[in-house]
């Protein structure tokens, strides 16, 4: 019995029907775990909830799988695409619920359940194809939490931050990489013939021999250098946009052609390689973004007036969980793990 004097029936703990077939298993945990979903985001702090959930989490492998499809699937319905705005704008998302004992809380949570099975399986098409693409094309690829170091066939040195992929082409013309995802930082081989060139979404970064960091936006790119002479070009805007950097200095070009430029320590560049993310007067949303690839799991914010605050410090992302409660706490945030995958910062 909860508080409100309901009876609730905790997902995987009613009478298992009879004789099952494997698919009929997997239907079932993956039935499950939108249940609990819908459970967890009605009432985070619920403990006896929560050890119910880590029960069921434990109690069969296909659980972990399921939760693990469906929660990253549910994370994304806060910045889905146009394209899925028919299944995802009545997701009852952290909303206010019915009262316990309205005949209403009933119809919500089968409302509820169908959005989200809706907007998961429409979320899981758009992901898994691109997945498996950039795979195919990939030449080195990493996966959360992973950091990669990375020979190229001229003997330069890159090295992959999480949930990054990158793509090559080496000849006797040309040095070229892409950028295809996330971050990378290269180490140059000089070779004054054959400059070595890095495309990166529209942008391309060229140089001769240096030591220098790129990182794929949303809506732009951000090149900094350690060492040497980096030039960027931003080649989707309309008036091509140029830079030339310095050991020290960055620049980050959006598409549409703003471009933002600062200096800091060379020695700062990449500091990720080193497990260490610098946060210089940014949004908390954006600072959770970058934190996202370190993390095997789900980062979901809850208040978008804490998201706009700006924070300034040095954390690690090794320690995902950690890192997220240093950001937020300063400005009264609070982070609730629900479970090793999932982190809800209110």
């Amino acid at each position: 019995m909860a508080g409100d004097d309901r009876v609730i029936h905790w997902p995987g703990e009613r009478a298992p029907r009879p004789m099952t077939a494997p698919g009929d298993d997997k239907d079932r945990a993956s039935g499950q775990a939108i249940d609990w979903l819908i459970l967890l985001s009605e009432d985070p702090e619920d403990q006896e909830r929560r050890d119910r959930f880590e029960a069921w989490l434990r109690a069969d492998p296909a659980h972990a799988e399921a939760w693990s499809v469906h929660a990253r699937s549910y994370d994304i319905l806060g910045g889905a695409t146009a394209e899925l705005e028919d299944k995802w704008r009545d997701a009852p998302r952290f909303e206010r619920l019915p009262p316990a004992s309205s005949p209403a809380r009933a119809g919500w949570r089968r409302r509820s359940k169908r959005l989200v099975m809706a907007a998961a399986a429409a979320c899981l098409a758009l992901l898994v194809a691109p997945q498996a693409a950039l795979h195919l094309r990939a030449d080195g690829i990493t996966s959360a939490g992973e950091v990669r170091r990375l020979a190229l066939p001229d003997g330069s040195i890159a090295i992959l931050a999480p949930e990054s992929a990158l793509q090559w082409r080496f000849d006797g013309s040309q040095r070229q990489v892409r950028l295809l995802k996330g971050e990378a930082f290269f180490d140059v081989v000089h070779d004054g013939r054959h400059p070595f060139r890095v495309l990166s979404g529209k942008a391309q970064v060229t140089v001769l021999g240096t030591a220098f960091d790129v990182k794929l936006r949303d809506g732009g790119v951000k090149a900094s250098v350690r060492e040497g002479l980096v030039r960027v070009e931003n080649l989707a805007a309309a008036s091509p946009a140029k830079a030339e950097l310095r050991p020290g200095q960055w620049v980050e070009m959006q598409w549409n052609g703003k471009t933002e430029r600062g200096v800091q320590q060379p020695s700062l560049t990449a500091s990720w390689i080193k497990r260490r993310l610098m946060v210089n007067d940014r949004p908390i949303a954006e600072a959770l973004d970058d934190l996202r690839p370190w993390f095997s799991g789900v980062i979901v914010l809850t208040d978008a007036r804490l998201g706009a605050r700006h924070v300034t410090g040095s954390v690690d992302p090794g320690d995902p969980a950690e890192a997220v409660k240093s950001l937020v706490e300063v400005h009264g945030g609070k982070v609730s793990r629900i479970t090793p995958w999932l982190l809800i910062v209110s």
